[in-house]
């Protein structure tokens, strides 16, 4: 039921993961210097501990709250197997992630991002304008999705990129109406391998029907089996990637009357 509900909520967001990744690219021109002087303040519970700066402390304990539900979820759903402790850094401004993006190699311009199994970095919620507590709860349940599945297969670091973004967004839920999509109401649904391109914004759009897609046709234990079998579509469920595309998008277009 909690699932169902964070679901439900975030299906309704209206910032979603591109729309923030195009506001970061337009605001660092105006981005004044951030409050980087400010002394670190840690929140731990049982799972996490939370370094920040410049969130109320109230909402830091309700941000906690909701990461420690979130957590059970999803090692739940991949099997039982994940980290026993993240250090979730809340950057208070472009400036501060920016040089801690650069220090872990990082390219991508997202407001979140991870280290191993064990680190995500965050920027501050107040700086992203976001109202609602739930919006950060999911996206960094995007996030912590990432972590699990490095603990569950630490061979499927990223790649392929289309399956980690795909359960990353669905686990956060994340759910885009196909029907929005231009790409897809027009009958033109990118390849898989053009999902895994660097930078492809299109992955965040279609992810979730991709999950849902697999949920639909091999059930809730499909994801973590392919998840085993390091992506590779053939391996997991005897069919070819090509054919799995197929059947995706045709399973798209009959669910969502494309």
């Amino acid at each position: 039921m909690v699932k169902r509900l964070l679901r439900s909520r975030a299906a309704s967001m209206v910032t979603c993961v591109a729309c923030v990744v195009m506001a970061i690219h337009g605001a660092h021109a105006q981005q004044a210097a951030g409050p980087d002087t400010m002394p670190i303040t840690l929140h731990a519970t049982a799972h996490f501990t939370i370094e920040y700066s410049d969130v109320p402390e109230a909402t830091v304990a309700r941000l906690a709250i909701g990461l420690e539900r979130e957590r059970t979820r999803i090692v739940s759903d991949f099997g039982g197997s994940g980290p026993a402790m993240v250090t979730i850094r809340i950057h208070p401004s472009y400036a501060s992630l920016a040089r801690a993006r650069t220090q872990a190699g990082i390219e991508h311009q997202e407001p979140g991002f991870t280290v191993g199994t064990s680190t995500i970095h965050f920027l501050s919620p107040l700086v992203l304008r976001w109202s609602f507590i739930e919006d950060a709860i999911s996206y960094l349940a995007h996030e912590l999705t990432h972590c699990v599945i490095r603990v569950r297969n630490p061979r499927l670091d990223g790649n392929p990129r289309w399956l980690w973004e795909s359960l990353a967004v669905y686990e956060a839920g994340y759910k885009k109406d196909p029907k929005t999509l231009s790409y897809l109401n027009q009958l033109r649904p990118p390849s898989f391998a053009e999902l895994s391109s660097p930078g492809d914004q299109r992955a965040f759009g279609v992810g979730y029907t991709i999950s849902e897609f697999m949920v639909s046709r091999w059930g809730r234990e499909a994801l973590v089996k392919l998840v085993d079998a390091d992506g590779q579509v053939e391996r997991a469920f005897a069919i070819s990637q090509e054919q799995f595309e197929r059947e995706w998008f045709d399973w798209v277009r009959r669910t969502y009357s494309l």
